[in-house]
C-alpha cells in the first residue's frame, strides 16, 4: 500500500525509503502540488497509518488469550500428529472416494444430458439436444445426490480423525513430560465406531447440508 500511494502520485517510492532519499527530496518528487500541500498530504497519510497501526495493536493485545488457546492448540495438534503418523494418510482414502464419485457423476450426468435423444430444428440444420422437464428434475436430483454423498464422505473422514485425535488426547501421559503413548491403531479402531455407531448422524447431517447446499444453487441459477 505505501508503495502503490506513492506510485500513485508519480513519485518515485525509492527516494522515500530511508538511506536512499531524504523526506524533502521525497516531498518535491511530487507534482503538480505545492510544497505545503505536499506535506499535509504527507503527513494526513503518516497519521493514517499510524491510526492503523494502534487499531491492530489494539486488537492483537485484546486476542492475547486467543492467540495463546491457538498455539497451544496447534502444540497438541503436532504432538497427536507424531503419536499418529497414519492421521495423514487417511484423508488419502476419501480423496480417492471422492475422485470415483466425481468420475461417476460425470459419466451419469452426460447420459442424462442426451437422454432425450437428438432434435432438428425445422428451416435450419442445427442439431440440439432438447432436454424436457422432466429430465430437468432427473438432472437436479443428480446434483443433489452428489452433495449428498459428497458430505458423506467428508463427515466420515472428519469423524474418523476427531476420534483418534479424542482417543489420543484422553490417554493417560506415561511421564511428567506429557508423553503419550496410544497402543494399537487408532485410525482404525476409530473408523470402525465411525461406521458402527455414527453413520446414522454423519447421513442426517450431509443431508441438512446437502439440502442447504442445493437451495443456493437453486437460487443461485435463477438470479443469473
Amino acid at each position: 500500500d505505501f508503495f502503490l500511494f506513492f506510485i500513485a502520485f508519480g513519485v518515485n517510492p525509492w527516494s522515500c525509503v530511508p538511506g536512499v532519499g531524504s523526506v524533502q527530496t521525497c516531498i518535491d518528487g511530487i507534482p503538480n502540488l505545492g510544497k505545503d500541500v505536499n506535506s499535509y498530504v504527507l503527513l494526513g497519510f503518516a497519521i493514517a497509518v499510524a491510526v492503523v497501526i494502534f487499531i491492530f495493536f489494539i486488537v492483537i493485545c485484546c486476542m492475547c488469550s486467543r492467540i495463546r488457546l491457538a498455539i497451544q492448540l496447534v502444540k497438541e495438534a503436532s504432538k497427536a500428529s507424531g503419536a499418529m503418523p497414519l492421521i495423514f494418510f487417511f484423508p488419502i482414502i476419501i480423496f480417492i472416494f471422492v475422485g470415483a464419485l466425481a468420475v461417476y457423476w460425470l459419466f451419469v450426468l452426460v447420459y442424462l444430458a442426451s437422454a432425450p435423444g437428438l432434435s432438428v430444428y425445422i428451416g435450419s440444420y442445427t442439431f440440439g439436444y432438447v432436454t424436457s422437464d422432466q429430465m430437468k428434475y432427473v438432472i437436479l436430483y443428480h446434483i443433489f445426490g452428489l452433495l449428498w454423498t459428497l458430505g458423506f464422505f467428508m463427515a466420515i473422514g472428519q469423524t474418523t480423525i476427531a476420534g483418534a485425535v479424542g482417543s489420543w488426547y484422553f490417554t493417560y501421559p506415561i511421564d511428567n513430560e506429557g508423553t503419550k503413548v496410544i497402543e494399537g491403531y487408532p485410525i482404525s479402531a476409530s473408523f470402525g465406531r465411525t461406521l458402527r455407531y455414527h453413520l446414522g448422524s454423519l447421513g442426517f447431517g450431509s443431508l441438512i447440508i446437502a439440502i442447504v447446499q442445493l437451495i443456493r444453487i437453486i437460487l443461485a441459477y435463477i438470479e443469473y
